[in-house]
């Protein structure tokens, strides 16, 4: 009975640790649809999963909803964005981010990050005249390339913006241009766009998600532990066989 419960262990083990390794992989998210959306240009139905580079487009009245690793993403009806290995890059209409993990989204020129990486919840509207960002909670890094503001939970930035035909490269940065402005005071805006000396970019967290290099080491592992369990029962069994 015992050689029996190891060797189903070490052939599950051989079986559902790759399975294992795709959950954790953090250049894939999960996608939930209701109502009409695409994936490059084909319709999805209900939920399917996306990995870097694909293009999500929702029409009228219809809702789609990514998630990977702490970070969602609900993209509103009539919106465009594309999923990046580092980033979501909005390309046209609204999307409302919530992470715990520093999720970035690129749009219009701007990274847009929570602050030092911490938890946060923001909106994000791009049309045809105006950019939009709103934070719900906690505190925003807004990088143009050449200066960073703050944009504290409950404020709003407008700039003005026209939807994007294209999607950032994982390796673009954005090119420099304005920083939005906060409707909310002036003269916070002004202090913002005039940073001490010596301070430096903002540099984009991690977005989270499990590292290469530790994945394939645990996959090596799990498969010699795997592999070995196998081989001894194989022999414990051909011992007891024999005459």
């Amino acid at each position: 009975m015992r050689k029996s419960w190891v060797k189903c262990l070490a052939w599950a083990l051989v079986v559902l640790f790759p399975a294992s390794m795709v959950v954790a992989d953090a250049t894939s998210a999960m996608l939930n649809a209701t109502g009409s959306v695409t994936v490059n240009g084909s319709p999805i139905e209900r939920a399917t999963a996306i990995f870097a580079g694909d293009q999500v487009q929702t029409g009228a009245n219809s809702i789609a909803t990514l998630t990977n690793e702490g970070s969602s993403v609900t993209v509103a009806g009539n919106s465009s964005l594309v999923f990046s290995k580092s980033f979501v890059n909005v390309l046209c209409g609204t999307a409302l981010v919530s992470t715990s993990r520093g999720l970035s989204v690129r749009v219009s020129n701007l990274l847009v990050q929570p602050a030092r990486g911490a938890q946060a919840r923001f909106q994000i509207t791009q049309n045809e005249g105006q950019l939009q960002i709103i934070a719900r909670e906690g505190t925003l890094a807004i990088d143009n390339g050449a200066a960073t503001s703050s944009l504290q939970a409950g404020r709003m930035l407008t700039a003005p913006a026209t939807c994007m035909a294209a999607p950032y490269a994982d390796d673009q940065a954005g090119g420099s241009s304005p920083l939005p402005q906060d409707n909310s005071s002036q003269d916070q805006q002004h202090k913002r766009r005039a940073p001490a000396a010596g301070a430096g970019r903002t540099a984009p967290p991690p977005t989270g998600g499990s590292n290469t290099g530790s994945i394939l080491l645990y996959a090596g592992a799990a498969g010699g532990v795997a592999g070995f369990l196998v081989w001894l029962t194989t022999r414990s069994s051909a011992s007891t066989t024999t005459p």
